[in-house]
């Protein structure tokens, strides 16, 4: 699959730092997820892949959370690749676990997949149900799907956004990267300077470092 503008490129490295998620773990389900069962039930390639390094766009990103979620959660693969089958042909989209409907839809979630999921105790079913729905509180949406993530939470001014930067990680509102900022200030720089250069609050560029680091 070839990058589209607007759809961000994430690396393995990228989406560990993102998700927060162990890198090796991000590798595994990568390969496993990405270039694997999803990527041949589809015709919508999930990856894209020059040969050296292998990279996602913003929705396989946030479907890739939910994938491993999923998983921590006890639900096996092969029950994940058929729920996702299913969702994908019940909206016809090949991203079904970046959708809105999905990510918000909380108890509903279980009726759409229906016996083509898995079924889990309530209690299981319930925490997984909050692992989700707390994940889309940090996701904008737009026209059904993602949209924005938060990594740190709204309260935060670090966001992702795929139509900026190609998705690493931003201030809010700006274009201006929290690497660009991390590296001014380990190179000496007082946080104070750095927010009169780029004018912008102290407060944004202590998050943007702490989110760096």
């Amino acid at each position: 699959m070839k990058a589209k503008f607007g759809m961000g490129i994430f690396t393995i490295s990228d989406a560990s730092e993102i998700l927060q998620i162990d890198r090796s773990k991000i590798k595994y389900w990568f390969g496993r997820y990405v270039s694997g069962e999803f990527n041949k039930k589809s015709n919508q390639g999930y990856f894209y892949d020059s040969g050296k390094v292998i990279a996602v766009n913003f929705l396989t990103l946030i479907e890739t959370y939910v994938f491993y979620q999923l998983k921590e959660k006890g639900v096996p693969t092969k029950s994940i690749v058929k729920a996702h089958e299913v969702l994908s042909k019940y909206h016809n989209t090949p991203y079904p676990f970046a959708l809105e409907d999905f990510l918000c839809s909380g108890r509903d979630l279980w009726q759409k997949i229906g016996d083509d999921f898995i079924s889990l105790d309530e209690k299981r079913q319930y925490a997984l149900i909050d692992v989700i729905l707390h994940f889309s509180e940090n996701i904008d949406f737009m026209k059904d799907y993602a949209s924005k993530y938060y990594p740190r939470g709204r309260t935060n001014s670090v966001v992702i956004n795929p139509q900026n930067q190609y998705g690493s990680p931003i201030i809010d509102g700006t274009n201006i990267k929290a690497s660009t900022i991390s590296g001014l200030f380990l190179g000496g720089e007082e946080s104070d300077f750095i927010a009169d250069l780029f004018e912008i609050e102290e407060r944004k560029v202590v998050e943007a470092i702490s989110f760096a680091a």
